[in-house]
């Protein structure tokens, strides 16, 4: 497998690694509220990161396959990401989500996860280490076949010149969050997607844009899967 491909899962998997450590850190104080949620937590986190190894493991065997695509619910993609990062957003910062779902994307779920937990990720580190952020807000939205995803700030921006550098692989471009902006629009092209920062907006927005599937072909697709599934029991019991 490439090197660069190794870099990206080594990235990810550090960060979601790292997010878990943040987690365990809230259990020595004793005014954390819910000890079990957080170690269930904790727990989704390490799974995820077995996956991604599981995952990485795959493609250095399936090298030149390409990524696998396929119909999901991209609000529970979201609501995932939301529920494993929420719990280290400093309590001076909102964490919102602007949704109605289900909304059903053709993409690489795995991909979206690491998308957006780079993104959101990103957000809530800078947060974290300025504290004059207020809120990291989400919206996603449907038009035809287009499903847009919005992560935006009210935090201090991008500097131009490392808006200069923004997507590249070097990490001059903002350290560890510019390399990781890079992994989010790689996966994002290589799903047929587009990942862009807005312009003339105050603080940070990032724009995803996905396939979409339109509500009609969803329920033809059920409706197709319900048919096939009755066709099949009739014939066990013919």
């Amino acid at each position: 497998m490439h090197r660069i491909a190794l870099a990206q899962w080594a990235h990810d998997i550090r960060n979601t690694l790292g997010t878990v450590a943040l987690h365990l850190e809230s259990l020595e104080r004793r005014s954390e509220p819910d000890t079990a949620r957080t170690v269930t937590r904790s727990h989704a986190l390490l799974k995820k990161a077995a996956d991604m190894c599981q995952d990485l493991m795959r493609e250095a065997a399936e090298t030149g396959t390409g990524v696998q695509r396929r119909k999901f619910d991209a609000m529970r993609t979201i609501g995932e990401v939301f529920d494993l990062i929420a719990p280290i957003v400093p309590a001076s910062t909102t964490l919102s989500i602007a949704a109605r779902g289900p909304v059903y994307v053709m993409a690489d779920p795995q991909d979206l996860f690491r998308i957006l937990f780079n993104l959101i990720h990103n957000a809530v580190g800078v947060a974290r280490a300025a504290g004059s952020m207020r809120r990291i807000d989400l919206s996603l939205e449907q038009s035809g076949t287009t499903v847009r995803i919005r992560i935006a700030d009210d935090g201090p921006g991008l500097p131009e010149q490392v808006k200069a550098r923004l997507f590249r692989r070097d990490r001059s471009a903002g350290g560890s969050n510019g390399y990781g902006l890079s992994i989010a629009r790689e996966l994002a092209e290589r799903n047929g997607a587009m990942l862009q920062l807005s312009s003339g907006v105050r603080g940070t927005e990032f724009t995803i844009e996905l396939q979409g599937v339109t509500p009609n072909v969803v329920h033809k697709l059920a409706a197709a899967r319900a048919k096939s599934r009755r066709e099949c029991v009739l014939s066990r019991v013919a």
